[in-house]
């Protein structure tokens, strides 16, 4: 990845925010997925907003285009959430856990498709709402430290002193720093 090479927009982008990219499948699955989850976005409210303004159909159109929408909604929060993990240098232990996270969602989205409208919260017979909610909700919490363990690890590694960052004549320089430098030098800054 290091030849120097046009490859594009992407790789534009990935180099002026994250670095050089170590595989070509981080930069397209990254954006592959960042893109993914926010299409789904815009189509949950997309399809929730036709739904609510046509009004047609009756009751069981309602719960089609409702269905529809949330289940959008869900997807686009664990695409967007993996980009940043797939997106990032991380150890392949984050991505495992983004992957397993990711992959209970899934579940969940599945037991919501099932369970919704009749078995979700309507009462007398039996329904699924909080289990799928818990189902999910654990995908999400899996996913969600997948990320944050990424942006961490990510932000750690871009602050470590890089070799000739500093050199011995700015170690052995035998002048002390005042507190008037270091006014000076936030004032300037």
């Amino acid at each position: 990845m290091t030849d120097g090479t046009d490859d594009g927009r992407l790789f534009e982008w990935y180099r002026t925010y994250i670095g050089e990219p170590d595989r070509e499948v981080d930069v397209y699955l990254g954006f592959a997925l960042f893109f993914a989850g926010i299409g789904f976005g815009i189509a949950a409210f997309v399809i929730g907003a036709v739904g609510q303004l046509t009004g047609a159909g009756g009751e069981s159109a309602d719960f089609v285009y409702r269905e529809a929408a949330i289940a959008a909604g869900m997807l686009a929060l664990p695409a967007t959430l993996s980009s940043v993990v797939v997106l990032l240098p991380v150890s392949k232990r984050a991505l495992y856990g983004a992957a397993a996270g990711s992959a209970i969602t899934l579940v969940g989205l599945g037991g919501f498709i099932w369970a919704y409208p009749y078995a979700w919260a309507r009462p007398p017979g039996p329904t699924y709402s909080v289990q799928v909610l818990f189902v999910y909700g654990v995908g999400l919490a899996a996913l969600l430290a997948a990320t944050g363990g990424a942006l961490v690890a990510y932000h750690i590694d871009r602050a470590k002193p890089r070799p000739g960052d500093f050199t011995e004549a700015d170690e052995d320089t035998g002048e002390e720093i005042t507190d008037e430098q270091i006014e000076q030098d936030i004032e300037s800054a």
